[in-house]
């Protein structure tokens, strides 16, 4: 049992700088795709997965999503003795950089203290012809979290993704915002009722956006 008790506001997490390398496509059958060639995008290539060790608020084995920039040398524990699995190293990671947390594989992911789950708003195009929704700027629906299921006004460049490894060896994504004074900026009831009456779509991007009837379904 590793016992390593952090300090300073940081929870120590195991991660496996690996993961994002490996692809499985079958369940017997699992490629390596070596994302750091050619990729100048940190958020793509960096591990985000992690298994919490210890720290204030964890019990320990809980699986979080980190910044894309927390698994890094400088918060890197070293010569701690203990036997890891293959590619996995320990980090003292700061409470304000770990975004999201399960208890086990069975569970939501949830956001933790200060964050919230969103999904960006669009507006329907209903003329004769296919067109793409039209995303309304700095409006994003809470999924989880504080405001849940309300649509709130940000600042810019509040819509953060974490791309991270999925319970199926595939990557997968999923979004949040930080909840306080510089990133919300207030509540949108009138856009909220229209999402709720399916009005409007919520989603990541624009060929993702559904209804809330169907995002509930999901």
């Amino acid at each position: 049992m590793i016992n390593i008790l952090p300090v300073y506001k940081r929870i120590i997490v195991m991660v496996d700088t690996e993961a994002k390398n490996k692809t499985k496509l079958t369940q017997d059958i699992t490629i390596h795709r070596v994302r750091n060639i050619n990729n100048f995008n940190n958020i793509e290539k960096n591990p985000v997965n992690g298994v919490v060790i210890s720290g204030e608020g964890y019990e320990g084995g809980e699986e979080v999503l980190l910044d894309h920039n927390s698994a890094h040398p400088s918060q890197e524990l070293f010569n701690h003795g203990f036997d890891l699995p293959e590619n996995n190293k320990l980090y003292a990671i700061p409470i304000d950089e770990i975004y999201l947390y399960r208890k086990d594989k069975q569970s939501a992911w949830m956001p933790c203290n200060g964050f919230m789950l969103v999904e960006k708003v669009f507006e329907p195009y209903n003329g004769f012809i296919e067109m793409p929704p039209t995303e309304l700027v700095d409006k994003l629906f809470v999924t989880e979290g504080e405001y849940k299921h309300k649509v709130v006004a940000t600042d810019k460049y509040c819509f953060y993704t974490l791309i991270y490894q999925g319970d199926d060896g595939k990557e997968t994504s999923i979004s949040r915002m930080r909840n306080n004074e510089f990133e919300l900026m207030g509540i949108e009831n009138g856009l909220t009722e229209k999402v709720l009456n399916n009005e409007l779509l919520i989603g990541e991007r624009p060929n993702k956006a559904v209804t809330f009837a169907d995002y509930i379904m999901e």
